[in-house]
């Protein structure tokens, strides 16, 4: 698994022309010297076979909601 500096494997143009995905933002413009800090959570979970998708992820004070399709 690799976590990037880009959401999405396409030109810088087009990247801050997306402006937003998912309420976080596709670009970032940094200062000079400036940096930038960022949490991954990674989930593993048992999916019921009646799953068709996931509908929301929620962070509990106990660990991660999902809620189901």
């Amino acid at each position: 698994m690799e976590f990037a500096n880009t959401p999405f494997p396409v030109g810088l143009r087009k990247a801050v022309e997306m402006a937003r995905f998912q309420g976080q933002p596709t670009y970032r413009w940094l200062p000079a010297l400036g940096h930038s800090v960022f949490e991954y959570d990674i989930i593993m979970k048992v999916i019921p076979q009646t799953v068709k998708g996931v509908r929301n992820i929620l962070r509990t004070e106990r660990g991660f909601l999902l809620e189901w399709l």
